[in-house]
């Protein structure tokens, strides 16, 4: 297997802090299933774009850069060392932060009753809160976490069906996607197939960019099939139409953010974005605490998302948490080594040795 060399080492950090960018706008407050400027408003279609578009593309290029990962430079590791690796560097973070999240909305429900946190009321809940066991976690940012990490140990599990059988594999799970087979094992099964075609691809290119082969040409057509045959059988729509449309949309953007990072690392944004790649963890688990407090700070002050003033809201934090989670980072670098690999699950010394 080629060694990832440094060109596509800076194409995955740029497209890695593109991502989180992205991502970071789909869980700015009050979110995109209520009502907002964003969301019904005057700039629904641009708050569309940028966040239901961009934002939720980078879900899939993360998981298919971390099923390429995976086989690039852990695929010949037992599956014990990998799951306890990732569970050191992804899982123990994202429990703390979501210990303090949990903390944050049950300080704001001693001051006022909060009925989208009925997860508070109940011991089984809060537990089911914090671990994203039986359900969503209290951050839903996190929640990928938890579905990012049980896909990774299926992937390495299926890694000799996959290079044996890649067509018949990513069928399977596109089934399994489609029809929302997954749960409670894995509840965004869209996770697990991207990650499960990041590892495919990784097994026959020699590098991200290249074009997929013949075979797992196969299985989009076979994919392009299965949605048309469900909108045949779904005229008026229904979960698996809506998924399947929404996977093969996924799948085009997500090569669009993959190619485009390719063609960043041959100017200086591309360089300077990936100069904060390494911190970028740091500013994904922090970011939605960040924006909470600050919406929190907002209302009072400037008023509803209703109003033209959130648009400034909504396109600042994100680059707030930005800048934010860098100096988060560099304070975490000063840190002692147990204190560091709990909120951002690995020192600083090893995240060199890693680079």
């Amino acid at each position: 297997m080629p060694e990832i060399d440094p060109n596509e080492r800076l194409q995955i950090q740029i497209c890695r802090v593109l991502c989180i960018f992205f991502m970071m706008s789909v869980h700015v407050p009050p979110g995109r299933s209520s009502p907002s400027l964003m969301s019904t408003g005057d700039l629904a279609w641009l708050g569309y774009v940028w966040a239901d578009v961009l934002g939720r593309a980078s879900v899939t290029a993360l998981s298919f850069i971390s099923g390429y990962l995976l086989v690039r430079m852990a695929a010949e590791a037992p599956l014990a060392q990998i799951a306890r690796r990732r569970f050191r560097s992804v899982i123990v973070p994202m429990l703390v932060w979501n210990a303090v999240f949990i903390a944050m909305v049950a300080c704001k429900a001693l001051l006022a009753p909060d009925p989208g946190a009925p997860w508070l009321r109940t011991d089984a809940g809060l537990l089911a809160a914090l671990t994203g066991l039986t359900g969503p976690t209290a951050n839903l940012s996190l929640f990928f976490l938890r579905d990012l990490f049980v896909s990774s140990l299926v992937v390495r599990l299926a890694l000799g069906w996959l290079r044996r059988w890649p067509a018949a594999v990513l069928t399977a799970v596109a089934i399994v996607t489609v029809f929302d087979l997954a749960e409670p094992l894995i509840f965004r099964p869209s996770i697990l197939f991207f990650a499960m075609a990041g590892a495919a691809h990784a097994q026959r290119a020699s590098r991200l960019t290249e074009v997929l082969t013949r075979r797992l040409g196969i299985v989009l057509a076979l994919a392009i099939g299965l949605a048309v045959a469900a909108r045949l059988g779904l005229p008026n729509g229904g979960t698996p139409q809506r998924e399947l449309e929404a996977l093969l949309k996924h799948s085009l953007l997500a090569a669009l953010v993959i190619a485009v990072s390719a063609g960043l690392t041959r100017n200086e944004t591309g360089a300077a974005l990936a100069r904060l790649e390494p911190r970028i963890f740091e500013t994904y688990l922090l970011h939605v605490p960040l924006i909470s407090a600050a919406w929190f700070l907002w209302l009072p002050v400037f008023g509803s998302a209703n109003l033209p003033g959130y648009a400034i809201f909504f396109f600042a934090a994100p680059l707030i948490s930005m800048v934010a989670g860098q100096i988060f980072g560099i304070l975490c670098d000063r840190w002692p080594g147990d204190v560091q690999r709990l909120v951002r699950g690995k020192t600083a010394g090893a995240r060199r040795a890693t680079a």
